[in-house]
Protein backbone atom coordinates (compact mmCIF):
# COMPACT_ATOMS: atom_id res chain seq x y z
CA UNK A 1 0.00 0.00 0.00
CA UNK A 2 1.54 3.68 -0.76
CA UNK A 3 1.84 5.87 2.00
CA UNK A 4 0.60 9.09 2.35
CA UNK A 5 2.64 12.08 0.44
CA UNK A 6 3.77 15.36 1.39
CA UNK A 7 2.48 17.65 -1.42
CA UNK A 8 3.24 21.15 -1.69
CA UNK A 9 0.90 22.75 -4.42
CA UNK A 10 2.33 26.54 -5.13
CA UNK A 11 -0.57 28.77 -7.27
CA UNK A 12 0.55 31.80 -8.60
CA UNK A 13 -2.39 33.60 -6.84
CA UNK A 14 -5.64 33.26 -5.03
CA UNK A 15 -8.65 34.47 -6.83
CA UNK A 16 -12.42 32.68 -8.29
CA UNK A 17 -10.83 31.06 -11.23
CA UNK A 18 -10.42 27.33 -12.57
CA UNK A 19 -7.16 26.89 -11.64
CA UNK A 20 -7.07 28.13 -8.67
CA UNK A 21 -10.69 25.69 -7.83
CA UNK A 22 -8.97 22.70 -9.12
CA UNK A 23 -5.83 23.10 -6.92
CA UNK A 24 -7.62 23.15 -3.68
CA UNK A 25 -10.47 20.85 -5.26
CA UNK A 26 -7.24 18.75 -6.05
CA UNK A 27 -5.69 18.83 -2.57
CA UNK A 28 -8.76 17.97 -0.93
CA UNK A 29 -9.18 14.96 -2.61
CA UNK A 30 -5.39 14.20 -2.43
CA UNK A 31 -5.91 14.58 1.86
CA UNK A 32 -9.30 12.12 2.04
CA UNK A 33 -6.61 9.80 0.49
CA UNK A 34 -4.43 9.81 3.30
CA UNK A 35 -2.17 12.14 1.89
CA UNK A 36 -0.81 15.51 3.63
CA UNK A 37 -1.32 18.32 0.69
CA UNK A 38 -0.75 21.84 1.63
CA UNK A 39 -1.52 24.56 -1.05
CA UNK A 40 0.32 28.04 -0.91
CA UNK A 41 -1.09 30.40 -2.90
CA UNK A 42 2.32 32.81 -3.90
CA UNK A 43 0.32 36.24 -3.99
CA UNK A 44 -3.66 37.39 -3.63
CA UNK A 45 -5.81 39.04 -5.90
CA UNK A 46 -8.98 38.38 -3.93
CA UNK A 47 -10.06 36.39 -0.85
CA UNK A 48 -11.62 32.75 -2.01
CA UNK A 49 -14.72 31.95 -0.02
CA UNK A 50 -15.55 28.58 0.90
CA UNK A 51 -12.58 26.72 -0.38
CA UNK A 52 -12.51 23.29 -0.50
CA UNK A 53 -8.93 22.91 1.36
CA UNK A 54 -7.31 25.31 4.15
CA UNK A 55 -4.53 27.96 2.17
CA UNK A 56 -2.07 30.09 2.80
CA UNK A 57 -0.54 33.22 0.94
CA UNK A 58 3.05 34.53 0.68
CA UNK A 59 2.02 38.00 -0.35
CA UNK A 60 -0.69 39.86 0.21
CA UNK A 61 -0.46 41.68 -3.63
CA UNK A 62 1.27 41.03 -6.70
CA UNK A 63 5.31 41.70 -6.35
CA UNK A 64 7.12 44.43 -7.98
CA UNK A 65 9.93 43.52 -10.06
CA UNK A 66 12.57 43.63 -7.16
CA UNK A 67 10.23 41.66 -5.40
CA UNK A 68 10.86 38.02 -7.49
CA UNK A 69 13.96 37.46 -5.66
CA UNK A 70 12.41 38.07 -2.16
CA UNK A 71 9.57 35.22 -3.16
CA UNK A 72 12.00 33.36 -4.62
CA UNK A 73 13.62 33.13 -1.17
CA UNK A 74 10.55 32.84 0.66
CA UNK A 75 9.59 29.43 -1.52
CA UNK A 76 12.92 27.90 -1.17
CA UNK A 77 13.38 28.35 2.70
CA UNK A 78 9.91 27.00 2.67
CA UNK A 79 10.71 23.81 0.33
CA UNK A 80 13.81 23.25 2.66
CA UNK A 81 12.06 23.79 5.76
CA UNK A 82 8.99 21.65 4.97
CA UNK A 83 10.76 19.19 2.88
CA UNK A 84 7.77 18.04 0.89
CA UNK A 85 8.47 14.67 -1.40
CA UNK A 86 6.60 16.62 -3.98
CA UNK A 87 6.12 20.13 -5.25
CA UNK A 88 3.13 20.65 -7.83
CA UNK A 89 2.01 23.91 -9.17
CA UNK A 90 -0.42 25.46 -11.00
CA UNK A 91 -0.57 28.45 -13.74
CA UNK A 92 2.58 29.61 -15.19
CA UNK A 93 4.10 32.22 -12.95
CA UNK A 94 4.44 29.40 -10.06
CA UNK A 95 5.44 27.40 -11.91
CA UNK A 96 8.60 29.04 -13.28
CA UNK A 97 9.53 30.62 -10.06
CA UNK A 98 8.19 27.99 -7.50
CA UNK A 99 9.66 24.97 -9.80
CA UNK A 100 13.06 27.01 -9.74
CA UNK A 101 12.90 27.92 -6.04
CA UNK A 102 11.70 24.06 -5.68
CA UNK A 103 14.79 22.88 -7.72
CA UNK A 104 17.32 25.09 -5.32
CA UNK A 105 15.64 24.22 -2.17
CA UNK A 106 16.44 20.64 -2.77
CA UNK A 107 12.75 19.03 -3.53
CA UNK A 108 13.70 16.04 -5.92
CA UNK A 109 9.92 15.49 -7.59
CA UNK A 110 9.04 18.49 -9.12
CA UNK A 111 5.47 18.12 -11.08
CA UNK A 112 3.88 21.13 -13.43
CA UNK A 113 0.41 21.05 -14.04
CA UNK A 114 -0.40 22.55 -17.30
CA UNK A 115 -4.04 24.29 -16.94
CA UNK A 116 -4.19 26.49 -20.02
CA UNK A 117 -2.14 26.18 -23.58
CA UNK A 118 1.62 27.26 -23.17
CA UNK A 119 1.32 29.52 -26.48
CA UNK A 120 -1.63 31.84 -24.55
CA UNK A 121 0.90 32.84 -22.19
CA UNK A 122 2.61 35.37 -21.82
CA UNK A 123 5.96 35.02 -24.11
CA UNK A 124 8.50 35.62 -21.28
CA UNK A 125 6.61 32.49 -19.36
CA UNK A 126 6.66 30.88 -22.80
CA UNK A 127 10.40 30.95 -23.08
CA UNK A 128 11.39 29.96 -19.37
CA UNK A 129 9.02 27.41 -19.34
CA UNK A 130 11.24 25.92 -22.25
CA UNK A 131 14.26 26.17 -20.73
CA UNK A 132 13.15 25.22 -17.65
CA UNK A 133 11.86 22.09 -19.68
CA UNK A 134 15.26 21.51 -21.41
CA UNK A 135 17.30 21.83 -17.43
CA UNK A 136 15.50 19.26 -16.13
CA UNK A 137 13.76 22.07 -13.46
CA UNK A 138 10.92 19.89 -14.36
CA UNK A 139 10.56 15.75 -13.29
CA UNK A 140 7.11 15.57 -14.40
CA UNK A 141 3.99 16.80 -16.66
CA UNK A 142 0.57 17.01 -16.27
CA UNK A 143 -1.40 18.39 -18.80
CA UNK A 144 -5.10 19.10 -18.41
CA UNK A 145 -5.96 17.82 -21.87
CA UNK A 146 -4.59 16.55 -25.00
CA UNK A 147 -4.64 19.98 -26.51
CA UNK A 148 -2.66 21.52 -23.47
CA UNK A 149 -0.25 18.37 -23.98
CA UNK A 150 -0.15 18.69 -27.78
CA UNK A 151 1.17 22.26 -27.07
CA UNK A 152 4.44 20.85 -25.02
CA UNK A 153 5.90 19.41 -28.31
CA UNK A 154 9.13 20.91 -28.14
CA UNK A 155 9.66 19.78 -24.80
CA UNK A 156 13.15 17.13 -24.29
CA UNK A 157 11.88 13.65 -25.03
CA UNK A 158 12.92 12.17 -22.28
CA UNK A 159 10.60 14.78 -20.57
CA UNK A 160 7.45 14.19 -23.17
CA UNK A 161 7.47 10.26 -21.72
CA UNK A 162 6.41 11.92 -18.36
CA UNK A 163 4.09 13.40 -19.46
CA UNK A 164 0.55 12.11 -19.01
CA UNK A 165 -3.20 13.87 -19.43
CA UNK A 166 -5.30 14.19 -16.65
CA UNK A 167 -9.00 15.96 -17.50
CA UNK A 168 -10.60 17.50 -14.85
CA UNK A 169 -13.34 16.58 -12.91
CA UNK A 170 -16.18 18.01 -10.70
CA UNK A 171 -15.81 18.00 -6.51
CA UNK A 172 -19.46 17.59 -5.07
CA UNK A 173 -21.40 18.45 -8.28
CA UNK A 174 -25.11 17.97 -7.72
CA UNK A 175 -27.73 18.96 -9.88
CA UNK A 176 -30.57 21.48 -8.97
CA UNK A 177 -33.76 20.39 -7.05
CA UNK A 178 -35.60 22.57 -9.02
CA UNK A 179 -37.95 21.96 -12.11
CA UNK A 180 -37.22 24.42 -14.96
CA UNK A 181 -40.30 26.89 -14.22
CA UNK A 182 -39.38 27.34 -10.96
CA UNK A 183 -35.74 27.94 -11.58
CA UNK A 184 -36.56 30.42 -14.21
CA UNK A 185 -39.14 32.09 -11.67
CA UNK A 186 -35.83 32.21 -9.13
CA UNK A 187 -34.25 34.43 -11.68
CA UNK A 188 -36.80 36.41 -13.00
CA UNK A 189 -36.91 34.56 -16.54
CA UNK A 190 -39.99 35.16 -19.03
CA UNK A 191 -41.19 31.55 -19.92
CA UNK A 192 -41.26 32.15 -23.13
CA UNK A 193 -37.77 33.70 -24.12
CA UNK A 194 -34.74 31.69 -25.42
CA UNK A 195 -32.59 31.57 -21.66
CA UNK A 196 -28.59 31.68 -22.86
CA UNK A 197 -26.41 31.27 -19.48
CA UNK A 198 -22.35 30.65 -19.29
CA UNK A 199 -20.45 31.45 -16.06
CA UNK A 200 -17.04 32.60 -16.35
CA UNK A 201 -14.86 35.70 -14.88
CA UNK A 202 -15.40 38.78 -16.91
CA UNK A 203 -12.02 38.70 -18.92
CA UNK A 204 -10.59 38.81 -22.17
CA UNK A 205 -9.94 35.61 -22.53
CA UNK A 206 -13.50 34.67 -22.12
CA UNK A 207 -14.61 36.93 -24.99
CA UNK A 208 -17.94 38.04 -24.04
CA UNK A 209 -17.43 41.01 -26.57
CA UNK A 210 -18.77 38.44 -29.09
CA UNK A 211 -21.81 37.78 -26.98
CA UNK A 212 -22.72 41.30 -26.83
CA UNK A 213 -22.58 41.46 -30.92
CA UNK A 214 -24.19 37.86 -31.09
CA UNK A 215 -27.09 38.81 -28.99
CA UNK A 216 -28.89 41.56 -31.64
CA UNK A 217 -29.11 38.78 -34.07
CA UNK A 218 -31.61 36.69 -31.99
CA UNK A 219 -35.07 37.31 -30.85
CA UNK A 220 -36.55 37.11 -27.53
CA UNK A 221 -33.34 35.79 -25.90
CA UNK A 222 -31.69 36.74 -22.41
CA UNK A 223 -28.18 35.82 -21.50
CA UNK A 224 -27.75 35.53 -17.96
CA UNK A 225 -23.61 36.16 -17.46
CA UNK A 226 -22.79 34.68 -13.89
CA UNK A 227 -19.16 36.22 -12.97
CA UNK A 228 -17.73 39.43 -12.37
CA UNK A 229 -14.58 40.97 -13.36
CA UNK A 230 -12.56 44.23 -14.80
CA UNK A 231 -14.93 43.88 -18.25
CA UNK A 232 -18.04 44.53 -16.72
CA UNK A 233 -18.62 48.12 -17.21
CA UNK A 234 -16.89 48.13 -21.01
CA UNK A 235 -19.96 45.14 -21.40
CA UNK A 236 -22.28 46.76 -20.16
CA UNK A 237 -21.88 49.49 -22.46
CA UNK A 238 -20.99 47.77 -25.25
CA UNK A 239 -24.69 45.94 -25.14
CA UNK A 240 -26.41 49.24 -24.49
CA UNK A 241 -24.41 50.45 -27.78
CA UNK A 242 -25.63 47.36 -29.89
CA UNK A 243 -29.59 48.19 -28.56
CA UNK A 244 -28.54 44.69 -26.56
CA UNK A 245 -28.62 45.75 -23.11
CA UNK A 246 -32.32 44.55 -22.28
CA UNK A 247 -31.18 41.02 -23.68
CA UNK A 248 -28.30 40.14 -21.28
CA UNK A 249 -28.26 40.33 -17.11
CA UNK A 250 -25.27 40.48 -15.30
CA UNK A 251 -26.20 38.20 -12.50
CA UNK A 252 -21.90 39.42 -10.67
CA UNK A 253 -20.53 35.87 -8.87
CA UNK A 254 -22.76 33.44 -7.86
CA UNK A 255 -22.57 30.96 -4.98
CA UNK A 256 -21.51 27.68 -6.09
CA UNK A 257 -24.76 26.04 -4.94
CA UNK A 258 -26.81 28.58 -7.06
CA UNK A 259 -24.83 27.01 -10.57
CA UNK A 260 -27.12 24.18 -10.74
CA UNK A 261 -30.04 26.52 -10.58
CA UNK A 262 -28.85 28.85 -13.50
CA UNK A 263 -28.16 25.97 -15.77
CA UNK A 264 -31.95 24.40 -14.57
CA UNK A 265 -32.96 27.88 -15.79
CA UNK A 266 -30.80 27.71 -19.07
CA UNK A 267 -31.69 26.30 -22.65
CA UNK A 268 -28.76 26.73 -23.85
CA UNK A 269 -24.87 27.17 -22.57
CA UNK A 270 -22.74 29.12 -24.30
CA UNK A 271 -18.48 29.72 -23.56
CA UNK A 272 -17.03 32.41 -26.13
CA UNK A 273 -13.66 31.93 -24.68
CA UNK A 274 -10.80 31.63 -27.48
CA UNK A 275 -8.79 29.50 -25.30
CA UNK A 276 -9.23 27.31 -22.27
CA UNK A 277 -7.23 24.26 -20.91
CA UNK A 278 -10.45 22.41 -20.02
CA UNK A 279 -13.23 24.86 -18.54
CA UNK A 280 -14.90 23.52 -14.92
CA UNK A 281 -17.80 25.55 -16.23
CA UNK A 282 -18.27 23.58 -18.99
CA UNK A 283 -18.15 20.84 -17.64
CA UNK A 284 -20.90 21.87 -15.13
CA UNK A 285 -22.84 22.22 -18.50
CA UNK A 286 -22.53 18.87 -19.15
CA UNK A 287 -23.45 17.36 -16.32
CA UNK A 288 -26.62 19.42 -16.41
CA UNK A 289 -27.41 17.98 -20.00
CA UNK A 290 -27.76 21.37 -21.60
CA UNK A 291 -26.58 21.83 -25.23
CA UNK A 292 -23.66 23.83 -25.28
CA UNK A 293 -22.67 26.43 -28.40
CA UNK A 294 -18.53 27.02 -28.16
CA UNK A 295 -16.00 28.03 -30.05
CA UNK A 296 -14.18 25.57 -32.33
CA UNK A 297 -10.54 25.24 -30.70
CA UNK A 298 -9.16 21.95 -29.89
CA UNK A 299 -9.57 22.03 -25.89
CA UNK A 300 -13.24 22.82 -25.99
CA UNK A 301 -13.91 20.05 -29.02
CA UNK A 302 -11.73 17.65 -26.94
CA UNK A 303 -14.44 18.42 -24.02
CA UNK A 304 -17.42 18.64 -25.65
CA UNK A 305 -17.41 16.00 -29.16
CA UNK A 306 -17.20 12.33 -29.13
CA UNK A 307 -14.62 10.72 -31.61
CA UNK A 308 -17.37 9.62 -33.72
CA UNK A 309 -18.26 13.59 -34.42
CA UNK A 310 -21.32 14.03 -32.15
CA UNK A 311 -21.08 17.32 -30.21
CA UNK A 312 -23.10 18.38 -27.46
CA UNK A 313 -24.27 21.12 -28.86
CA UNK A 314 -22.26 23.35 -31.44
CA UNK A 315 -18.49 23.63 -32.14
CA UNK A 316 -18.57 27.22 -34.12
CA UNK A 317 -15.70 29.10 -36.65
CA UNK A 318 -14.23 31.55 -33.86
CA UNK A 319 -15.69 34.77 -33.49
CA UNK A 320 -17.86 34.39 -36.48
CA UNK A 321 -20.89 35.92 -35.58
CA UNK A 322 -23.33 34.83 -38.00
CA UNK A 323 -22.35 31.32 -37.24
CA UNK A 324 -22.93 31.84 -33.73
CA UNK A 325 -26.50 32.98 -34.11
CA UNK A 326 -27.09 29.87 -36.68
CA UNK A 327 -26.17 27.85 -33.90
CA UNK A 328 -28.52 28.95 -31.37
CA UNK A 329 -31.47 29.48 -33.72
CA UNK A 330 -31.09 25.92 -34.68
CA UNK A 331 -30.94 24.45 -31.29
CA UNK A 332 -33.77 26.00 -30.29
CA UNK A 333 -35.80 25.56 -33.93
CA UNK A 334 -34.76 21.97 -34.00
CA UNK A 335 -36.22 19.91 -31.16
CA UNK A 336 -34.63 16.81 -32.33
CA UNK A 337 -31.09 18.50 -32.63
CA UNK A 338 -31.45 19.98 -29.05
CA UNK A 339 -32.37 16.05 -28.04
CA UNK A 340 -29.20 14.61 -29.15
CA UNK A 341 -27.20 17.38 -28.06
CA UNK A 342 -28.50 16.90 -24.40
CA UNK A 343 -27.63 12.42 -24.83
CA UNK A 344 -24.34 13.64 -25.97
CA UNK A 345 -23.74 15.86 -23.07
CA UNK A 346 -24.79 13.38 -20.68
CA UNK A 347 -22.60 11.05 -21.79
CA UNK A 348 -19.84 13.11 -22.48
CA UNK A 349 -20.05 13.95 -18.60
CA UNK A 350 -19.16 10.35 -17.48
CA UNK A 351 -15.26 11.29 -19.04
CA UNK A 352 -15.12 13.75 -16.29
CA UNK A 353 -15.38 12.57 -12.86
CA UNK A 354 -13.28 13.67 -9.64
CA UNK A 355 -12.32 10.66 -8.76
CA UNK A 356 -11.04 9.75 -12.00
CA UNK A 357 -9.37 13.12 -11.67
CA UNK A 358 -7.69 13.00 -8.48
CA UNK A 359 -6.47 8.95 -9.46
CA UNK A 360 -4.44 10.31 -12.20
CA UNK A 361 -3.04 12.99 -10.10
CA UNK A 362 -1.65 10.39 -7.74
CA UNK A 363 -0.23 7.94 -9.64
CA UNK A 364 2.34 10.94 -11.05
CA UNK A 365 2.90 11.88 -7.58
CA UNK A 366 3.28 8.55 -6.10
CA UNK A 367 5.23 7.22 -8.92
CA UNK A 368 8.59 6.59 -9.28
Amino acid sequence: MTTGRRILFLVSFANLAGAQIAALRLARGLRDRGHDPRVVFLYEVTPIPDPDHPYEVLLSKPPGAAGYLALMGSVMRLVRTERPEVVMTFMPFASVLGLAAAFLGGAKRRVISHRVPVTTVRPVWRALDMLWAWLGIYTDVIAVSDAVRQGCHAYPRWLKKRMIVVHNGLFDWHPSRLERAAARRLFDVPDNALVLATVGRLAPQKNYGLMMRVLPHIDNVLLLVAGDGAERDALKAQAEHLGAADKVRFLGPLAREAVPDLLAAADIFVQSSTFEGQSNALLEALQAGLPIVAHDVPEQRETIAEQDGAVAGALVPLNDVDAWASAIERLRSDPGAARAARETAERRAQSFRFETMVSGFERVLTGP
